[in-house]
């Protein structure tokens, strides 16, 4: 009996690690209107599970409880850029399964929690209602751009022996994150304009010039890099 549970609890929890199969069959096998919602929430908590190369929806749970835990304006700053994201993916009609995957959403994922964690650390800039317009706005052209820039690079082609036995494979340069960075960049400078009109003289940080190194903090700094993944500094 007791091994029967445990086989049961270990398969219900092989279904749920990884790629959660568990809600990708679930959903393959219940594509009416009723779960339209459902297959919206997957995709969403996927594109943000994506941002650290998973595809889970319950990593994607996760990583945006601690981004909410950084600050609640970017945690909703995050879910309106990747939903943005999703409906551009949509739009310019994407393939379903990468959209479910949450692989045209991550950019628009790291666009949000940059752009609403930085601009008001950097520059001190107002979270008003131009700045969310203007954030979202880079999520949802930020689809278009991977997909320019994903057909570009794979141009540049080079032959790889494959580990399967499937002989040599030509494979492209992937984009990664790069319209991210583009549009994240272009989202700041547009924002920073205001700034500056504001404050012409500008303030500049004086480095300090005697620093010592606090090694009992260098497990907590190994620790907070993992966040600084997407921008946030709470262990």
């Amino acid at each position: 009996m007791v091994k029967k549970l445990m086989k049961d609890a270990g398969k219900v929890l092989h279904g749920l690690c990884g790629e959660c199969n568990t809600m990708k069959t679930f959903l393959k096998t219940h594509d009416s209107l009723m779960f339209l919602p459902l297959r919206f929430l997957n995709a969403l908590l996927r594109g943000i599970s994506q941002v650290v190369f998973v595809s889970n929806p319950l990593s994607g749970i996760l990583i945006l409880a601690g981004i909410f835990l950084s600050g609640v304006n970017i945690g909703l700053g995050t879910i309106l850029c990747t939903a943005a994201a999703l409906f551009s993916a949509l739009y310019f009609k994407q393939s379903s399964d990468a959209v479910q995957d949450g692989l045209t959403q991550f950019n628009g994922v790291l666009v949000g929690s940059v752009v609403f964690s930085l601009y008001p650390a950097l520059y001190n800039g107002p979270l008003d209602l131009r700045m969310w317009v203007l954030t979202v706005i880079g999520a949802f052209i930020s689809v278009p751009l991977q997909v320019a820039i994903t057909g570009f690079l794979s141009g540049a082609k080079s032959d790889f022996i494959s580990l399967e036995g499937k002989g040599r494979q030509a494979f492209g340069i992937p984009g990664f994150t790069l319209p991210f960075n583009l549009t994240a960049c272009l989202v700041l400078s547009v924002l920073q304009l205001d700034v500056q009109r504001d404050d012409p003289g500008g303030t500049v940080p004086v480095p300090e010039s005697n620093i010592t190194i606090q090694y009992s903090e260098i497990f907590t700094g190994a620790i907070k890099s993992m966040g600084q993944v997407i921008y946030e500094h709470l262990l």
